[in-house]
């Protein structure tokens, strides 16, 4: 839930959620929909500081069919304000 990844996001910068492991190699369902649920609790508690903007938050991520899976996710909001994109992308 977002309580649990705003403490975890609290107590640390760095936090591993695991996943389960899928069949394509080139994007994971679960995994996107983790990201997406970090991404809302990061707007949130980003906004209650005013400090939500577009350049405040970036996902990096190996494969172009997994920034697709995390883009289906979001809402417009998010979707308008963040950048996802790939290693070399962001390089």
């Amino acid at each position: 839930s977002e309580d649990v990844i705003e403490r975890l996001l609290a107590g640390s910068r760095l936090i591993f959620i695991p996943t389960e492991r899928e069949d394509n190699l080139k994007f994971n369902r679960q995994e996107a929909e983790k990201v997406v649920e970090l991404l809302q609790t990061i707007r949130r508690v980003l906004q209650a500081q005013g400090r939500f903007s577009a350049d405040s938050v970036g996902v990096i991520t190996p494969y172009r069919a997994q920034i697709a899976e995390i883009y289906h996710r979001l809402d417009d909001e998010l979707r308008s304000k963040l950048t996802i994109d790939t290693v070399e992308r962001y390089q």
